[in-house]
């Protein structure tokens, strides 16, 4: 890879580190709603699916369950407790509250009629103008 490639393969990491900072609560909320999940569960599908981003970097409970917290907080998760094995661990399942949640931001996005700047730079920078969504690093 020629030095060029390599600052262009550094700069799509570091932006989509960045995006995925900005957006981790909705990710996990999304994440969730997916089906129900425990802690360890989301840190170790984050790790996998992003690990080209994080540069062996991982994500840890101490990023993870704070924001589990604060979605349960709001009401957009609930959590009961469950055995495995002999260990009891928290299973998280997605609430009503969270699928409406999901479902409003589903639905600002797409029927927004007059796009406003932020939509506006999503479309631009990763839906193609076929209405799909662009791949990163070359790909």
């Amino acid at each position: 890879m020629d030095e060029k490639q390599e600052d262009l393969s550094f700069m799509s990491k570091k932006f989509l580190y960045s995006l995925m900072s900005g957006v981790r609560k909705i990710f996990i909320l999304w994440l969730i709603g997916q089906g129900k999940t425990h802690g360890y569960a989301i840190i170790a599908e984050i790790n996998e699916q992003f690990k080209d981003i994080h540069d062996g970097k991982k994500v840890h409970g101490s990023t993870i369950y704070p924001i589990l917290h604060n979605l349960e907080d709001e009401g957009l998760i609930k959590s009961e407790k469950e055995l495995n094995g002999k260990k009891e661990i928290k299973a998280y399942e997605i609430t009503q509250k969270g699928k409406d949640f999901l479902n409003s931001l589903k639905k600002f996005i797409r029927n927004k009629e007059v796009p406003d700047l932020t939509l506006l730079f999503i479309k631009d920078m990763f839906i193609d103008d076929n209405d799909k969504i662009k791949k990163f690093g070359g790909e």
